[in-house]
């Protein structure tokens, strides 16, 4: 059979009552193209995705994209003709194949990316990012099926399938460009298995749009700094393992404070050690701590024995707090003995608050962390530690603080202006996190005025500023 009185038919890999998909060829060049043909009988959604196909891969250009070849109609049926990639999808490429190079998935999951950027910036969203619709054709991987994009100023959304889409679809039919996030934590989820990336996955998977990775650009960023991480992590296990390494990587010697406390393991070279790795890392304070402290726990270097120590018990604690990961919250918080505990009482309290979600370990416990960042004589980096702290627990719980306490936290941090620095600005988003987290609540909640500055590049955070109520 052939259509158009120029593309044979050679193969038909999808039927149905209303579409059919063909592989064709054309006579006139003899290359192999995708025929897809909607009858101009079937129902209304099937003929609007038709064109929305049609419409939306005219106006992209994209070397990982179909391309349009040809679009003609006969008397019963429309046509598409487009690329053919010769391959199997990413579904069954997984399952053929046991092991992934590194490489590969770090390849493949930066042409996805930048595939769904082009998209958003063509002013499109493509909703119905999932394994079956990712092509592999020589370790090339590709992106078909664009019948469910939606203009981005689009309300509502009715054609993508419930596989891998974000749940606001289910619920409301709104979707903006975390769907696309939330469709790019499915493939991370499948190619990942473990480690940072996981991690940075189950963030894009998140429930909530709001809590998602915001833009493609970050998603980006935060992808490659889990790379890093990993990466780092192996350089360090083959530092300790080869000794021909530390001639390579000096930053690693013996003279460095990791080194003695890996050979000491005493708690009074714990901190300096902990602080040397820190600043090893890339990345916004939260994201350092993140990478650090799944370095120290993955590597079996926080003993039991240093933690009957105070200081590195507190910490520690704060450390796993600020990384905003509840399972090593616990993992810090199971080491410790029970006179450390009653020690560092108020902290402990504090944690057991984050890991439980919920308020029940009474109130009066997050009052009284405030009332002693108010009263405490502390460094104004100790301040700054210390507010970062009680203001991630709050985030996470969805804690509703009281006129009185959200007073103090708005002073404690009104006279840090002068500090421009990394801290400061974790700091910032995560007060401005709370602020949008109670902004139904019958509180005033005051914005430093030195946010304007601290934010001047960062139009969505000057939006949100407004959105709260600007400055004081």
């Amino acid at each position: 059979m052939i259509l158009n009185d120029r593309y044979l038919i050679q193969e038909q890999i999808q039927k149905s009552s209303w579409i059919n998909v063909y592989v064709v060829e054309d006579q006139l060049t003899s290359k192999l193209y995708i025929a897809k043909e909607v009858l101009k009988e079937a129902n209304p959604i099937l003929i609007h995705q038709f064109h929305v196909e049609v419409d939306v891969l005219s106006q992209l250009e994209h070397k990982h994209f179909p391309s349009i070849i040809d679009v003609f109609e006969t008397r019963n049926s429309m046509i598409l003709i487009e690329t053919y990639f010769k391959g199997i999808d990413l579904g069954q490429w997984l399952l053929k194949h046991d092991k992934i190079s590194q490489k590969l998935k770090k390849k493949w999951i930066l042409d996805c990316i930048d595939m769904l950027q082009h998209i958003h910036e063509k002013g499109f969203l493509y909703i119905d990012l999932k394994p079956e619709n990712l092509i592999i054709v020589d370790e090339e991987i590709y992106l078909i099926d664009f019948n469910a994009c939606l203009e981005k100023t689009s309300h509502q959304a009715i054609l993508a399938s419930k596989v891998n889409t974000a749940p606001e679809f289910l619920e409301t039919g709104y979707l903006d460009q975390t769907s696309d996030i939330y469709g790019m934590g499915g493939i991370l989820l499948a190619l990942y298995s473990r480690g940072p990336c996981r991690k940075l996955a189950q963030k894009c998977r998140d429930t909530l749009p709001s809590k998602r990775i915001r833009s493609m650009k970050q998603l980006k960023r935060c992808f490659l700094l889990c790379c890093r991480a990993k990466y780092i992590l192996s350089i360090i296990i083959c530092i300790l393992l080869s000794v021909f390494l530390f001639s390579l990587l000096f930053r690693y010697t013996l003279a460095t404070p990791l080194s003695k406390y890996l050979d000491t393991k005493n708690s009074s070279d714990l901190i300096s050690a902990y602080q040397f790795t820190l600043n090893q890392a890339e990345g916004t304070y939260q994201q350092k701590v993140q990478d650090t402290l799944y370095l120290w726990i993955d590597n079996g270097w926080i003993l039991t024995s240093v933690l009957e120590d105070e200081k590195v018990a507190r910490f520690l604690l704060k450390q796993a707090i600020q990384s905003q990961n509840i399972s090593w919250c616990s993992y810090i918080l199971n080491l410790l003995n029970d006179d450390v505990k009653d020690q560092l009482i108020d902290l402990v309290l504090l944690t057991n608050v984050y890991i439980e979600q919920t308020q029940n370990i009474q109130y009066e416990h997050i009052h009284r962390f405030l009332n002693d960042l108010k009263t405490k004589t502390l460094s104004t980096s100790q301040k700054m530690e210390n507010m970062f702290l009680i203001l991630n627990v709050i985030n996470e719980c969805e804690i509703i603080l009281k006129q009185q306490d959200l007073d103090i936290l708005y002073k404690l941090q009104s006279n840090l202006s002068d500090q421009q620095n990394e801290i400061l600005r974790s700091l910032a988003n995560a007060y401005l996190s709370y602020g949008l987290i109670i902004q139904d609540e019958d509180l005033e909640f005051k914005i430093p005025s030195f946010y304007t500055e601290l934010f001047k590049d960062d139009l969505e955070k000057l939006e949100i500023i407004q959105f709260l109520g600007g400055l004081v």
